[in-house]
Order: structure tokens, then C-alpha cells, then sequence
């Protein structure tokens, strides 16, 4: 494995699940004090924001990350907590190259790891709470960025989407998150930026099948029935989501069919879903509003020809201003 991960993601036994499953539920109910995650997502963004441009998702990457390992991973007590830039920035790009050429059959540099590892430790200083961060800081940060590059690149240019998660930035709150006064709700623009941007758009399981005239001890891994769950073939089903399916349109979860709570596997389906399913959505839109709040009136976004995943941000910048303009840029 490309990062020698020691999780549930690569370890298929019940004990190992039902650990990592604790352990993450118990850092999610301590980072659901709203108002704080929000101060601490204020802190990253001018922490992050350029002296003069800056790609967006270099600048979504940072800004994640630093809200992560103190707004979750409880690294740093201190909101306005500071990280070495060098440390964020080769994290984030390590994490995302390693991912890319893990998806390829030539053999990885093999500096690439210590040296992630070497970085990271400098932000997660603690081996007894995090012997191997990679375990949480991957799961956490590498799903959560993209979410808010995505939702970001759909939004910041459209008065009445901003204003949903400006009124949120006011009122960090699980109340104000849903409000569907808002037209749309914050969590609206978040979901169907997942819907169009599934993180995974693939989710396998491995089912074992023991054949009845086999004692089952047998079993283990020599009956395994993988099955593969098609997000992507769902989440654009016009037969689900209807003819606009390929359209950002945030009020379509207004009222979804029934068809449509059960087409929705951003976070996986069933006791195997995500456990972050109720949290990350709300810390989602918590760190894009804060970054919308930075920017507004003091940069200029420049967007690119596409919208982007893990790769695919060429052209996408934010450009320091010297005087106030308007926040989009079509040039």
C-alpha cells in the first residue's frame, strides 16, 4: 500500500472496524462545538489566504487541513493554532501525488512516504494519541477538501448560494445548516455538489460465500463475492434525479422521492456507511463559508475551464486584489 495505512481501510477483521469506528466517533462528537470549528476555520483561511495568487485547490487543501488537525484530530489546543506552511503544504501535495501514482503499476519513489511521514509528525507531534496519523488524517482531509473545492467552484459566484453559507457563517448551526428559508439550505449546496462530485465513485465490498456442503471454517477468504456499488451510474440516473441531472440545482433535495434518499451514496449505504455521514456535510459548509468570508472583496477568483477532483484544478486561481472588485472574474 502506497501509504501503509493500519486501519478498517485495509484491514477486513471485525475488531479492527469496530475500533477505528470508536475511535473516530469519538473525535466527531468533540468537534461538533460549531462556533469553535468555525473560529478555527477563520484562523486557517487567513492563515493560508496569498500575498498574491494561489491555485484554488492548493488554497482548499491548506485551508482543510489545518482545520482537520485542530478542529478533529485535536492537535493543537489553541484555535488560532499555527503549522509550519512547508509542513501543510508537502502533506497536501504528497498525500494527492501518492494517491495518483498508487492508481498506476510502476513502482513508487520510495522517498516519498518518509518523507510525508517526516512532515506530517511535525503537525502531529503526538505518537501516543497518533502512532500513525495517516490512519485519520487521510479518511478526514483527502474526502473533505474535495468536497469543499467542488461546492466552492459551483457557488462563489452565485448571490443567492453565497448568501446560504453567509448566513451560516453568522450562525454555525446545525438549525441554521438546514434552513431551507435560505432557498437553498447550506446543506443543500453541499450534497449536491456530492451527488454531481461523489468522493468514491466505486464503493467494493467483500462479501464471503461459504458453498452449504463446506464446513465453514473453510470459508475465509476463498468464497469472497466482491460486490461493487455503481455512485457514479446512480447519482446520474435521470431516472432518479430527472432530466437535469447533469445541473448544479441545490433544491432538488428539498423535497426528494423516495427513489432519491436511497440514490443518494455519497457516504455508502447501510451499517457500512460513512461514520462521519451526519458530521462532515455541516464541517463542510463551515469551511467553505469561512473561506468565502476571507475573500470577499479583497480577491478576485479565476476560474478555470473545469471543475476539478483530486486533479483537473488547471486555471482555477485566487488573486490578490489591491482594491475591492467584484469576487468573480471571467477573464
Amino acid at each position: 500500500m502506497a501509504f501503509s495505512l493500519t486501519n478498517t481501510f485495509v484491514k477486513d477483521d471485525e475488531l479492527s472496524h469496530a475500533r477505528f469506528r470508536n475511535r473516530a466517533q469519538g473525535l466527531l462528537n468533540k468537534a461538533s462545538d460549531w462556533h469553535r470549528f468555525k473560529r478555527i476555520a477563520d484562523h486557517a483561511v487567513l492563515s493560508s489566504l496569498p500575498s498574491t495568487v494561489v491555485r484554488v485547490d492548493t488554497l482548499v487543501q491548506a485551508v482543510t487541513l489545518r482545520v482537520i488537525l485542530v478542529g478533529l484530530l485535536g492537535t493543537e489546543d489553541a484555535e488560532d493554532a499555527s503549522f509550519p506552511p512547508s509542513s501543510v503544504e508537502t502533506v497536501s501535495s504528497l498525500i494527492t501525488k501518492l494517491w495518483a501514482l498508487s492508481k498506476h503499476p510502476e513502482p513508487i519513489d520510495p522517498t516519498f512516504l518518509p518523507l510525508l511521514n517526516q512532515h506530517l509528525r511535525a503537525l502531529v507531534p503526538d505518537t501516543d494519541a497518533y502512532p500513525n496519523p495517516l490512519d485519520f488524517v487521510i479518511p478526514a482531509w483527502e474526502t473533505m477538501w474535495r468536497v469543499v473545492a467542488t461546492t466552492f467552484a459551483h457557488v462563489y459566484k452565485d448571490d443567492r448560494f453565497r448568501r446560504a453559507l453567509e448566513e451560516l457563517h453568522v450562525n454555525p448551526s446545525i438549525t441554521q445548516f438546514r434552513l431551507q428559508g435560505c432557498d437553498p439550505s447550506a446543506e443543500s449546496l453541499i450534497i449536491e455538489a456530492m451527488r454531481l462530485h461523489p468522493p468514491s465513485k466505486h464503493i467494493s465490498r467483500s462479501v464471503p460465500s461459504l458453498p452449504s456442503f463446506l464446513p465453514r471454517w473453510m470459508s475465509s477468504r476463498l468464497f469472497d463475492t466482491l460486490h461493487v456499488a455503481d455512485v457514479w451510474a446512480v447519482h446520474y440516473s435521470p431516472a432518479v434525479w430527472g432530466s437535469s441531472v447533469e445541473t448544479f440545482d441545490p433544491s432538488r433535495h428539498m423535497t426528494r422521492t423516495p427513489e432519491q434518499e436511497e440514490g443518494f451514496l455519497a457516504f455508502g449505504y447501510g451499517r457500512l456507511q460513512c461514520v462521519a455521514k451526519n458530521w462532515a456535510p455541516m464541517a463542510a459548509a463551515t469551511i467553505l463559508s469561512s473561506i468565502l468570508a476571507g475573500l470577499d472583496e479583497k480577491y478576485r477568483v479565476r476560474a478555470g475551464k473545469g471543475i476539478g477532483g483530486r486533479d483537473g484544478w488547471e486555471g482555477w486561481e485566487i488573486v490578490a486584489l489591491p482594491t475591492a472588485v467584484p469576487l468573480w472574474h471571467d477573464g
